[in-house]
This record gives C-alpha cells, structure tokens and sequence, in this order.
C-alpha cells in the first residue's frame, strides 16, 4: 500500500509538471518545448530496454503504445511549423 501511495503521488507530481511545461510552451516559450522534446525522446529508451529483455513480438505495438505516441508527439514538435505555432502565440499574447 505505501508503495501504491508513493508511486500515486510521483505520478501525479510528474503529471502536474508535464501539464505546467505544456502551458509554458503554449505560452510561446522554447525552452519549455525542448523539455518535452528531451522527455519524449526517453520513452523510447525505456521501451527498447524492455524489449532487450522480453524478446519482439506482435504484441510490443500494443503494450508500448503510449510510449510511441509519446515519441511521435516529440518528433511533431521538432517540425518548422510547430516552432512558428508556438513562437507566433508569445508575439501575438
């Protein structure tokens, strides 16, 4: 149970700063964009480690998932156009 508790609670702080790291990109500020860039682009470390140790199989694409995503939303970040979505919301705010 108090592991359950800690891990609860290093979720939810985790979760509260990748909220706050979004907003402060909407805000138009950069460094904010490549935190979630450079957090994006772990999950796919954490993902091929895990694979080095259960072996590839069809059903990798399932349970990993959100890691993709997480990294796919990573590289859409690295595009021209997001940098100019984002740079123009803190000329025009």
């Amino acid at each position: 149970m108090q592991q359950a508790t800690w891990s609860a609670g290093a979720l939810a702080v985790v979760g509260a700063g990748l909220l706050l790291c979004a907003l402060w990109m909407r805000q138009g500020r950069n460094w904010a964009r490549w935190a979630l860039v450079a957090l994006g682009a772990f999950y796919p470390m954490f993902v091929l480690t895990d694979m080095n140790r259960n072996g590839l199989g069809l059903w990798v694409a399932y349970r990993y998932l959100p890691e993709l995503c997480t990294a796919a939303i990573a590289a859409l970040l690295l595009l021209p156009a997001s940098h100019s979505y984002f740079s123009s919301v803190r000329r025009t705010g």
